[in-house]
């Protein structure tokens, strides 16, 4: 069975998830899929949520035509995997074992506009919790 991040992610924000998801290995193979692609993915993905929610349009699955939907003055952005590990002492251990700190900030001095949102939104997330701007305050980003 596949499990994807925006079901379980939150877990991984508590030690006890944590530490079941990784048993299970669903951290093995969701970490490899975030430094490959799914950091790319999520910048397009939370810029629709936004679209969607500032304005009210959507853009079709098959068509990719914008059409208007009701309003809505709610935008939530999905779940960052590097967030949600980042509430945990044991999720920070994980980041800077795999390095996605020295990769977070070469993504940055990337030319190409995606790789830094994608960076910009990792590092927001990861610091929005206090183990996470803890080591985030380490690095010269």
């Amino acid at each position: 069975a596949v499990v994807s991040t925006q079901s379980t992610g939150r877990y991984l924000s508590f030690p006890r998830g944590y530490e079941y998801l990784s048993k299970l290995g669903f951290l093995d193979s969701e970490m490899e899929r975030w430094k490959t692609f799914r950091c790319v993915e999520y910048v397009r993905e939370v810029e629709m949520v936004i679209l969607e929610g500032l304005t009210g349009y959507k853009r079709g699955e098959a068509t990719f035509r914008v059409t208007k939907t009701s309003w809505s003055k709610y935008c939530f952005t999905p779940v960052h995997l590097y967030g949600e590990m980042a509430h945990t002492d044991c999720g920070i251990e994980r980041l800077s074992r795999e390095k996605v700190f020295k990769s977070l900030d070469k993504m940055l001095d990337e030319k190409d506009e995606t790789l830094v949102k994608a960076a910009a939104w990792a590092i927001g997330h990861i610091a929005s919790s206090s183990y996470g701007f803890a080591k985030l305050s380490q690095f010269d980003f």
